[in-house]
């Protein structure tokens, strides 16, 4: 945590939104929204909450509820798996909410592989674009996606559906 209001410190005057995940929030519980937003220092920074919640639609929808109570409008997006969710309460509650729901696809790391492992008949790029489909029916936001997908996401979604590409990493070597 300490590393991170560090780092918040040094890029609040360029960067306005900074994702957090699970190991961090253990550490700090939701406070370390609260910290984050406090480091910043009155530049309008935000959180991104990554947690990638993923339970029982009753379980899902309480926990973003505890967001909403403790994350102090330190949170302005949270994730959540789309996989096998019934958002339908979710749908109900977005005009109450603050927080932007943004629904996880398909984990980065997962590949055509292992969707067929796991029987789903579709490649990546279309079980993406079935999942967001989904998110969107039922009021998500946006969803997370690979650079790979946001494109045709934008194009068939509309352009008001967000996306978040994370963790776009430079090639070995390169600055």
């Amino acid at each position: 945590l300490e590393e991170a209001v560090r780092a918040v410190r040094a890029l609040c005057e360029v960067v306005r939104i900074f994702k957090i995940g699970p190991s961090l929030v253990y550490q700090g519980g939701l406070d370390a929204a609260l910290q984050i937003v406090r480091a910043g220092g009155g530049q309008g920074v935000g959180v991104f909450l990554d947690m990638k919640t993923w339970d029982i639609p009753e379980t899902v929808a309480n926990t973003l509820d505890a967001i909403e109570r403790h994350g102090g409008g330190a949170v302005v997006f949270a994730t959540i798996h789309t996989y096998g969710l019934d958002l339908r309460r979710l749908a109900e509650a977005r005009e109450q909410r603050r927080v932007k729901l943004f629904g996880v696809t398909l984990l980065t790391s997962q590949d055509d592989t292992e969707l067929k492992e796991l029987g789903i008949p579709l490649g990546v790029e279309d079980y993406v674009l079935h999942m967001a489909r989904r998110a969107q029916r039922f009021g998500c936001d946006g969803v997370i996606c690979s650079g790979l997908e946001a494109q045709r996401i934008k194009r068939e979604l509309g352009p008001g559906f967000g996306t978040i590409v994370p963790g776009i990493r430079p090639a070995a070597g390169a600055v």
